[in-house]
């Protein structure tokens, strides 16, 4: 379960110590495990969230990246993730990743067929087991074409020996200013789960 806003307004001095000096401001949503919420930058969101998966993932993005700046262009850019040692909420330990501000795909005014089309090629890469090869060089085909950002990063990953998992609309935005190696307006995926 994800954080709430009154846990996170009623702590927000201790979280702010691992937001690498951002302030919290405004709440901008929630998934099944995070809450996400605005920052004094504009540039940066801040997501509190009970899922130690996402934050092994921000970190396995991190690393990658220091090594090799244009790595995984598809992915979030991820400024920082902690753990929260001095606060948990109903027993969860709270991670803090504070990571780019995307555009969700599904807040656009998006053609609904190259969303259902995205959908189905990342459905068929995620679970490629079930899945014939040819479904799955179509799925890539798609993302080529939509998203050829995150068709490389998808790539780099599977690589490198691992899988991502939640790939869905929900999940991948738009990228609201250019940085290196991919233009304002690529597609991206911003919730990060291997």
């Amino acid at each position: 379960m994800p954080p709430s806003s009154n846990f996170v307004y009623n702590n927000r001095e201790t979280l702010e110590g691992y937001t690498s000096g951002l302030k919290i401001k405004e709440y901008l949503g929630s998934g099944c495990w995070g809450s996400v919420f605005s920052s004094d930058n504009d540039r940066w969101v801040i997501k509190l969230t009970t899922d130690h998966e996402e934050d092994q993932a921000a970190h396995v993005v991190m690393e990658l990246r220091k090594t090799d700046k244009l790595s995984l262009p598809g992915l979030v850019e991820v400024l920082s993730s902690k753990m929260v040692s001095a606060l948990e909420e109903d027993g969860e330990t709270i991670y803090v990743i504070v990571r780019e501000r995307i555009t969700p795909i599904k807040k656009l005014p998006m053609d609904s067929e190259i969303i259902q089309d995205l959908d189905d090629a990342l459905y068929a890469i995620e679970e490629k087991f079930a899945h014939t090869k040819e479904e799955i060089d179509k799925a890539f085909m798609v993302l080529d074409k939509h998203a050829p950002h995150l068709m490389k990063a998808i790539n780099q990953m599977l690589s490198r020996g691992h899988s991502l998992i939640d790939l869905a609309p929900q999940n991948i935005g738009v990228t609201l200013r250019p940085r290196l190696g991919i233009p304002k307006g690529s597609i991206v995926l911003f919730d990060l789960s291997f």
